[in-house]
């Protein structure tokens, strides 16, 4: 069993270092781009050789000529002007730390655990981890290797993310793509597109961390796997298309209706118990002569369920179709900014002609969001 284990880690190319199969530990890696699509890369972290945890698993030690080797592999990784750090901690551990800046449409692969690369054709560039099946994810999970890393790509303004499966997003324009991995079975996947792009790259190679133009990869759109065998680009996972990032605007305006209606059942026992308020009179709705303060909070709470039910329809729509839009997430937060302000205005002075505006301002950014995602669907966006 343990051989299949070590055969089949090192024919997937789940971290790659100079030919030893290493599993990524703790680590951070940092992806940050530039308006004109050069970037710099960070990672830092610890990673196993998988060789050596299989025989620490089957032996529960390993051999003076295996620590060797390990000592003697970190030598050579520390030949790479690109790495900073290598050094063996012990039992097949490394303290690894990397970093190196990259010309537009340039490919890295960072340890061959995170690959880089972009599509000359397109322009498109994909950021991804190594798929691996999962036969090989349950071999690989008997090591028993922990695995807490982050991943975190920044973007300039002009760089347009065609689709995500990130934990956290920008919001408002403010913020980064991140991604929380505890797993193999996580695979973080974004592709964005620079406008404008430069397609001229150099490949340069930079031993232990890939460096490879895209246009010299194996096959259109391939990825070259650092051993001249092709792959073809990492696949997205199911929720890549859908971004969380336009939910959190529904998720508070849904939070404020639950708030608007616990303050109503606050003014309508309030009335009861302290004013001259028949209980009776709320018995089919609200009858009868009432305080302003139950009938305004009534009605701003009804208020919430009528145009508002337009604002939750597009935004799940948006999301069931995968429009990445951070115009889009913003008009959906201008909306709930505007909607909130509007039930504060209307439950304390009531002041119409600011409550006006605020519902008109509202139902202009509404029709925005709907015509913004009308023209991605029907562009083909």
């Amino acid at each position: 069993m343990f051989r299949h284990i070590a055969r089949l880690a090192c024919a997937i190319v789940t971290a790659l270092v100079l030919g030893a199969c290493m599993l990524p530990e703790k680590f951070s890696a940092e992806i940050d781009y530039r308006p004109d699509a050069s970037y710099h890369y960070l990672f830092k972290g610890t990673a196993v050789n998988v060789a050596a945890a299989v025989q620490l698993k089957k032996a529960g030690w390993l051999t003076p000529r295996a620590q060797q080797d390990l000592e003697e592999e970190a030598r050579k990784m520390r030949n790479n002007p690109e790495v900073h750090k290598a050094s063996h901690l012990g039992n097949g551990r490394f303290d690894l730390q990397s970093d190196g800046d990259r010309k537009p449409g340039e490919s890295t692969h960072l340890f061959n655990f995170l690959k880089i690369v972009t599509d000359e054709n397109t322009g498109v560039t994909t950021i991804a981890s190594n798929a691996i099946k999962d036969d090989d994810l349950q071999n690989l999970a008997s090591l028993h290797v922990p695995l807490d890393g982050t991943l975190t790509v920044r973007l300039p303004d002009n760089a347009e993310v065609l689709a995500h499966n990130a934990h956290w997003a920008p919001v408002l324009g403010w913020g980064d793509y991140s991604w929380s991995i505890h797993a193999l079975s996580q695979r973080p996947v974004i592709t964005i597109r620079f406008a404008p792009l430069k397609k001229d790259a150099s490949a340069t190679d930079s031993g232990a961390v890939h460096n490879d133009a895209a246009r010299d990869a194996a096959g259109e759109g391939h990825i070259n796997d650092g051993d001249g065998n092709a792959t073809p680009p990492p696949q997205r996972s199911p929720q890549v298309p859908n971004s969380t990032t336009l939910l959190w605007p529904v998720f508070a305006l849904v939070a404020w209706t639950m708030c608007m209606i616990l303050y109503l059942a606050y003014r309508r026992m309030y009335a009861t118990t302290h004013e001259d308020v028949d209980i009776l009179q709320f018995a089919l709705g609200e009858s009868g002569e009432l305080p302003e303060s139950v009938i305004l909070v009534h009605r701003n709470y009804m208020n919430l369920l009528e145009m508002p039910l337009l604002f939750y329809v597009v935004c799940v729509l948006a999301f069931a179709a995968g429009v990445q839009s951070s115009w889009l997430v913003t008009l959906a937060w201008g909306y709930v900014v505007l909607r909130v302000t509007h039930s504060v205005v209307h439950v304390t002075y009531n002041h119409i002609p600011h409550r006006f505006a605020l519902f008109a301002g509202s139902n202009v950014v509404l029709a925005g969001m709907w015509l913004m995602t009308g023209w991605t669907l029907a562009s083909g966006a």
